[in-house]
């Protein structure tokens, strides 16, 4: 027995004797502890607090009552005498239930400590809960339902054991010879242990662990118990997160624990008591403030946020309480509608680690008084009035708050500061109408709903007489039919905010219609661009229709297609079915590559499936399974009402990625969790490492990636000393890049670099004044994990931060008002500290942004980017959008020639103008910037632009994630993205004209690319392009000159693409993604022409040398 178990069951000793106080010495190494072991069968059931609470024992054949007498002497008679009746009522209840038999089949290797109870799960006993019973060592069990159960269910109650579903039975029909047949799991025990030097009294003891899957499903908990304890029995044998939550002890970091069948995983958690704040919320007249939205916020000295906590509040009396607060400064966020937000500090808690009876006094602060009206000028009783204020915590955001009018219409919005507010008041009427059905003439009743808005802007504090009048806000109708343009009589109508985030968009409105006609109206709408999908049964989805408000007075047609069927079957490898498979089915016209997609079913025990409800049009159907890799994926067109049967898909052999994790010293680093970031659409994959540092990573699909596990402070102190900044485990990245193979085990060895730390410092100036508003920041140039740093600029305009080595980096200056920055590529030498000022006189670029008929174009993306800059020059780049007038501005800029674009298809971030999208994206090359000085009159003119539409393929099946590239008939390069999974890609606003497309994938795994294709744009016109993928390698070509030298001369080679074509610092060519096989290379230099050969292999970089004597 360990000496930390055996001061464990002490405590518990202690406990029960009274003592109030529990004192453990920790080792201080401030982790979590885990061992590992088949636990002794305990003596007790109060010692472990299990994940399900056990129900309470009822009378039978293998339980009988247990005494009362301890229980007597601890209570009342009366209560005594109550709680025997009760017993003997649930004893006549039992005498009349419904008794089933069976017998649970105990798999191998079952425990000894093994403690199994069967519990019925039926209809409720009037005086007790569902009947449980302790299943005999040969697994014999009688158990008994209520006699008003039709249909219930057989649960599992185990250490170790459990079933995959509970047993469905119908007591009346099946009274015996039910067998139970579970799997054999495992148990998660945790232990709490002080931190050394903590005392922690039981009473001071709360909270629950909580075990979730990475995977999705299956998440458990337990309370934790006064003995410093808390169990999860019967788990299934995969790798959980463990985590704690209290509200008095400080949350350790979650951990991975591997849970092993039959076997007791025991964890132990270092625990501290947090700060605890208590009071009261009063306004200035001492009346109690109750809903009042309190958050928590820790910083340290410097003002940097590290914990939060928020949506605690205030109950009736204005009373609070936090507990678990990190150490640090702590203040309060006080939010309450009606009251001034106000942000409290608490440096009471440097002293003590414990305030109580704080008081907090809210401010009314101005307000805003007035009526909300219907229509008709009558009060619009209830109406909800919504308004933001500023979050006390963070000035720069906003807290949504609301309040509801009165019966006769009146408001009043307190609270308020100086700055004018936005009211939108909203009611939704409801009325109860009768209708008669078309068909029998039968009158049936529905509630009708209508939703009002009224919105008043820039309303100054101190307004008393404002109304705010409803109307029905902005409108929006049509009618949806199917292909032949009958009627859909019931469907759902959702409308949705576009967002630049894709398909996840703020929900505005989702209402069931039913209507013989296929109509629909809705109404309360704000004005905007929004998205509307509409759903059916029987029927596809509708695919999302663009909509401005105000803008819709033509009714919307929404054609809706009959569903089809797809069905097939799931194999292995080996061509074996699967079963419970998981199939996914995916639009082609899906944007997003990275979106796993909606579960559309699951196969059978034979493998079989059937997809029901299919949206006809081309689709992509995806497979994956425990113990697989996803197979590839099956591009299916159906048509509407289609039933396509005889598809195979099939599973591809996982991967394996194991290895070790080492630490400061080449010591195994425990308990760090190890991701593998796929590069293809695959969700990431984690694993923890145990004692000796190992990982192991399963169901890997083939391809590449990176493989990361982070520092911790811990490394940092033992890597650069007890005074290590914790600012340094950023440096303490360990990375690699991984290839697997089908079916391949890989290792992999983790470790940190060596180190040589430079301190880098300077200071910004513009126009020769510090600049306050930004942040500097350094990354590592040319590394396959690469380091980021950085650190905001100081009231003086200064920044430091530490470099890890020398190198080559890439400095920059960002500059939070403008959105500008200035970056300059640099290498440090090996030093101890590398100075850096970025002395700034820049200049500005306006225009104006049109289209072809001169009107000007609001919301276009106007991009600049250098031309040219050598090491050690600093160059500028920036991003801003059109005003309503269609001028930029772009500031910012450090003297030199730059090269400017106008187009949403340039668009870094932020939402598209849908109004816009329709114009081509130009560019224009060799603009001067002086410094200091402004550039006026640099305008666009925007055509009409098209659209390339098409899909990369290798060997005919769909590529994800492939880049795209148009070059547009200005030569102009555009990125059109990566494909989504379906491998398809989609780029607009390109200039009409002829134009060239390719794409390509290159990554740890494979390196692809595609011939140049010709193509032709027209505006307003959609064209579709098919890329094949081919394997590629890269050629790196030198020329010497007749000195020996290294020359640039001009090269080229046969079937390469040009736009890969790069010269390098080294003095090389570089040519990226050549295809395959003998190549032939062209150079020329001075005048005199050389022609050799290469041989390219896949993956590989081949040399070649030519030399000119």
């Amino acid at each position: 027995m360990s000496q930390r178990f055996a001061l464990g069951l002490l405590a518990v000793g202690l406990v029960a004797l009274g003592a109030i106080v529990f004192v453990v010495a920790g080792d201080g190494d401030g982790r979590a502890r885990r061992t590992r072991g088949v636990e002794a069968p305990v003596e007790t059931e109060t010692t472990e607090a299990v994940s399900e609470a056990p129900l309470p024992l009822a009378p039978s054949r293998e339980d009988p009552l247990p005494a009362e007498a301890e229980a007597i002497e601890l209570e009342t008679r009366e209560t005594a005498s109550a709680r025997r009746e009760a017993r003997s009522a649930y004893e006549e209840e039992l005498a009349d239930a419904l008794w089933v038999e069976g017998r649970v089949v105990f798999p191998p290797g079952t425990p000894a400590d093994e403690e199994c109870w069967v519990i019925a799960d039926g209809r409720r006993f009037e005086h007790g809960e569902d009947h449980r019973v302790r299943v005999d060592p040969d697994g014999r069990f009688r158990v008994a339902f209520s006699k008003k159960t039709r249909k219930g269910r057989l649960r599992l109650d185990a250490r170790y054991l459990f079933l995959e579903e509970s047993q469905r039975i119908e007591p009346k029909k099946e009274s015996e010879g039910i067998v139970l047949t579970p799997s054999l799991g495992g148990r998660v025990v945790v232990r709490l242990v002080p931190a050394p030097g903590k005392e922690i009294r039981a009473e001071e003891v709360d909270g629950k662990i909580f075990l979730w899957n990475p995977e999705g499903g299956g998440n458990r908990n337990a309370k934790i118990s006064g003995a410093f304890e808390g169990a999860v029995n019967a788990l299934p044998p995969i790798t959980y997160r463990l985590s704690l939550s209290s509200s008095t002890l400080l949350s350790p970091d979650p951990v991975g624990v591997s849970v092993t069948a039959g076997e007791t995983e025991e964890v132990e958690f270092e625990i501290e008591i947090g700060l605890r704040v208590a009071g009261t919320v009063i306004d200035r007249e001492g009346r109690p403030v109750a809903e009042a939205e309190i958050d928590v916020a820790v910083s340290d000295g410097e003002g940097s946020t590290y914990s939060w906590q928020s949506g605690e509040r205030t109950d009736e009396e204005g009373r609070f309480e936090i507990g678990a607060i990190e150490h640090g400064n702590v203040s309060l966020g006080i939010t309450r509608a009606g009251f001034l937000p106000l942000k409290r500090d608490v440096p009471e808690l440097a002293e003590s680690h414990e305030v109580r009876d704080l008081l907090i006094v809210l401010d009314r602060g101005a307000s805003i008084r007035g009526r909300v009206v219907l229509p008709d000028g009558g009060p619009a009783a209830g109406a909800w009035v919504e308004y933001s204020v500023p979050d006390p915590e963070d000035a720069s955001d906003l807290k949504d708050l609301r309040i509801q009018a009165g019966e006769d219409g009146a408001f009043e919005v307190a609270g308020l500061g100086d700055d004018p507010v936005t009211l939108t008041a909203i009611l939704t009427q409801k009325k109860k109408v009768e209708e008669a059905s078309p068909l029998t003439g039968k009158v049936r009743k529905k509630t009708e709903r209508k939703r009002l808005r009224g919105v008043a802007e820039d309303v100054p504090p101190g307004t008393h007489d404002l109304v705010l009048r409803l109307g029905a806000g902005q409108r929006l109708s049509g009618v949806v039919v199917d292909s032949f343009g009958a009627p859909v009589r019931s469907f759902r109508l959702s409308i949705q905010e576009q967002s630049e985030f894709g398909p996840f968009g703020p929900s505005l409105f989702s209402e069931e219609f039913e209507d013989p006609g296929g109509a629909f109206v809705a109404e309360g709408l704000p004005s905007g661009d929004f998205e509307v999908i509409v759903t059916a049964k029987g029927f596809g989805r509708s695919d999302p229709r663009t909509i401005h408000l105000p803008g819709e007075e033509v009714p919307l047609r929404i054609e809706l297609a009959r569903s089809a069927t797809v069905a097939g079957r799931v194999l292995a490898p080996d061509g074996m079915p699967v079963a419970d498979a998981v199939l996914i089915l995916d639009s082609r016209d899906s944007q997003w590559s990275w979106d796993r997609g909606e579960e559309a079913g699951r196969s059978e025990e034979d493998g079989t499936f059937v997809l029901e409800e299919v949206a006809p049009g081309e689709r992509v159907l995806f497979a994956e399974a425990k113990g697989y890799a996803d197979a590839l994926p099956l591009v299916v067109s159906v048509a509407p009402a289609e039933v396509k049967g005889g598809l195979t898909v099939q599973l591809r052999r996982a991967a394996v990625i194991e290895g070790e994790v080492l630490g400061a010293g080449g010591v195994p680093d425990a308990q760090v969790e190890v991701t593998y970031w796929p590069e293809d659409f695959h969700e990431p994959e984690s694993a923890w490492t145990d004692e000796q540092g190992r990982f192991r990573i399963e169901d890997v699909a083939p391809g590449g990636g990176q493989l990361s596990a982070d520092g911790t402070l811990e490394d940092a102190v033992e890597i650069f000393g007890e005074e290590a900044d914790p600012s340094l485990v950023d440096l303490l990245q360990r990375g690699e890049s991984v290839t697997v193979d089908e079916g391949e085990t890989v290792h992999v060895v983790l470790s940190f670099d060596e180190f040589d730390l430079i301190r880098v410092h300077g200071v910004v100036t513009v126009h020769g004044e510090p600049a306050t508003q930004g942040v500097v920041s350094a990354s590592v140039m040319g590394e396959d994990v690469g380091w980021g740093f950085s650190s905001d600029l100081d009231e003086d305009g200064r920044y430091e931060f530490m470099l890890p080595h020398p190198g080559r980096y890439s400095f920059s200056y960002f500059d939070y008002g403008s959105g500008s920055g200035v970056q300059m590529t640099e290498t440090v030498p090996a030093t101890k500290d590398f100075p850096i000022d970025f002395a700034l006189d820049p200049g500005a670029i306006e225009g104006v942004v049109r289209d072809a008929s001169g009107a000007p174009l609001s919301g276009i993306s106007v991009l600049v980017q250098p031309q040219l800059h050598e090491d050690g020059e600093f160059f500028s780049w920036s991003q801003v959008e059109t005003d309503e007038e269609g001028r930029y501005r772009l500031e910012n800029l450090v003297g030199g020639t730059y090269n400017l674009m106008a187009g949403n298809e340039f668009l870094w971030g932020g939402e598209v103008n849908p109004a816009a999208s329709a114009v081509a994206g130009m560019s224009l090359e060799g603009v001067v910037v002086t410094p200091g000085s402004v550039l006026r009159g640099v305008d666009f003119e925007l055509p009409e632009g098209g659209t390339l539409r098409g899909r990369v393929t290798l060997e005919g099946a769909p590529v994800s994630n492939a880049w795209v590239q148009v070059i547009d008939a200005q030569g102009s390069i555009h990125f059109a993205g990566m494909t989504n999974r379906a491998g398809v890609f989609e780029s607009s606003g390109l200039l009409p004209g002829p134009a060239q497309v390719f794409a390509g994938k290159s990554g740890a795994s494979d390196s692809l690319a595609s011939h140049v294709l010709p193509a032709v744009v027209e505006a307003g016109t959609t064209h579709d392009v098919e890329l094949e993928l081919f394997p590629t390698g890269s050629l790196v070509l030198s020329l010497f000159g007749p000195d020996g030298s290294l020359a640039a001369g001009e090269v080229e080679v046969e079937g390469a693409n040009s736009m890969l074509k790069h010269f390098m610092e080294d003095q090389t060519w570089m040519f990226s993604q050549v295809p395959v096989g003998t190549v032939t290379v062209h150079a020329t230099l001075n005048g005199v022409e050389r022609t050799t050969t290469a041989e390219i292999r896949a993956g590989e970089t081949q040399r070649v040398e030519l030399r000119f004597d």
